[in-house]
Parts: C-alpha cells; sequence; structure tokens
C-alpha cells in the first residue's frame, strides 16, 4: 500500500513549487521505501505466518525509531511499554534527546549520568546565561 506524498508548498508562495514538491516526495518515497517494500511482501498471499509476524515487527520496529529515535529493539520494546503505560505523563519523543544516555542492563533501562551529559549540561547553561548577559547589556544600552 503505496503512501500519497504530502506536500507543504502552497501555490503562488514559492516560483519553484512544483520542482519543491517533487524533492519532498522524492525524498519521502526514499525514507518511505523500506517500509513500502515490506508492506508490499506483506500483501503477499504465499507466506507463512511466521513470516508475516516477523514483517509486523521490522515495520514495527522502524516505526518505533521514527517515534523515539532508538534504533535498538531491546530498548525500543522498554521505551515503548514505558509509553504505553505512562501515556498521560511521558511524550512519545521524550527518548529522542536522551537516547544516548539510555543503556539496558539484566531488562532495565538505565539513564547513566557521565561527563558528556554533565558537559552537555552545563554547554545548554552557559548559552543560557550568554544570552541573559546580552540581553542585560542591550537593555541598558538602550536605555542609556
Amino acid at each position: 500500500m503505496a503512501r500519497n506524498c504530502l506536500c507543504y508548498c502552497v501555490d503562488g508562495y514559492f516560483p519553484n513549487t512544483l520542482k519543491n514538491r517533487k524533492d519532498f516526495c522524492f525524498f519521502k518515497n526514499i525514507k518511505d521505501s523500506k517500509i513500502n517494500r515490506l508492506e508490499k511482501m506483506l500483501s503477499n498471499t504465499h507466506l507463512e505466518q511466521d513470516d508475516i509476524d516477523n514483517i509486523k515487527r521490522s515495520i514495527k520496529s522502524i516505526l518505533r525509531y521514527r517515534i523515539t529515535g532508538i534504533r535498538d529493539v531491546e530498548r525500543q520494546y522498554i521505551v515503548n511499554d514505558l509509553i504505553s503505560r505512562n501515556y498521560k505523563l511521558i511524550r512519545s519523543d521524550f527518548f529522542r534527546k536522551f537516547r544516548g544516555y539510555l543503556i539496558v542492563k539484566n531488562g532495565r533501562m538505565i539513564f547513566k549520568k557521565d561527563w558528556v551529559y554533565y558537559f552537555e549540561i552545563n554547554f545548554y547553561r552557559f548559552f543560557a546565561f550568554q544570552y541573559l548577559i546580552m540581553a542585560l547589556l542591550m537593555v541598558s544600552l538602550f536605555n542609556s
């Protein structure tokens, strides 16, 4: 089942709207090519039930990767379980930002805070502090 190509370009606003649509559709088709191929294989009536189940798992794995940003299937199942149990508290894209810090030990997911995590946090703090200093300087310059 082929997916239709959605275009966000509005005629009249962009001079090369048709070209933009073709580019957008081209990249969307590349992105969806594996899912389209798996769905085409799934529509084959000569497959055994085990093959059908494996294809469905592969499609779910691709979709979970797009949602969470995690490639590892074991972590995907743990994250999916957390999201399905706590869907009111956790957004599905929450794990995308912290996927580099999540490790799995004994079937449990652990958030590992090492020096890279603290470096990133302090880096963001520095930028926020720098932004505040620049804002204060601009206010003081314009008020004087």
